[in-house]
């Protein structure tokens, strides 16, 4: 593959060949294993935990499982060679909703999490004395 062609509209509309070998076995593990740990989540949300560790575990919840659904329908696509649903621009498409979901994800885990506990450690403080 040239990365010439990556420039050109044609290589993305165009019919990909059906994924084979270690490609196939590679995608498959990536879309299962981000479904099975939206599973996960979902199981762990279900347990008594604070809000905001709960919150943290049904946003991961829907992220595992919409991406994950998305990628294997986008590869069985591929492989039956349907027009148009199977063409690479979906795989684009689905990878910058994924970085972008993911850097949703690190915001609310690095920012928004610790102001969180602060406030609540604040307010139990505050709770504490009246």
């Amino acid at each position: 593959m040239s990365f010439k062609n990556l420039l050109h509209w044609s290589y993305w509309i165009n019919q990909p060949w059906p994924a084979e070998g270690l490609v196939f076995k590679v995608l498959v593990v990536i879309f299962l294993a981000l479904v099975l740990g939206g599973f996960l989540a979902l199981i762990f949300s279900q347990r008594q935990l604070p809000a905001p560790q709960k919150k943290l575990l049904q946003r991961l919840t829907s992220y595992g499982v919409y991406m994950g659904l998305a990628g294997l329908i986008w590869l069985g696509f591929r492989q039956e060679q349907v027009a148009l649903l199977g063409s690479r621009f979906w795989m684009l498409i689905w990878a910058v909703v994924f970085v972008r979901w993911s850097q949703q994800i690190l915001k609310y885990i690095i920012w928004r999490l610790p102001e969180v506990k602060k406030e609540q450690a604040a307010k139990a403080a505050k709770e504490r004395y009246l």
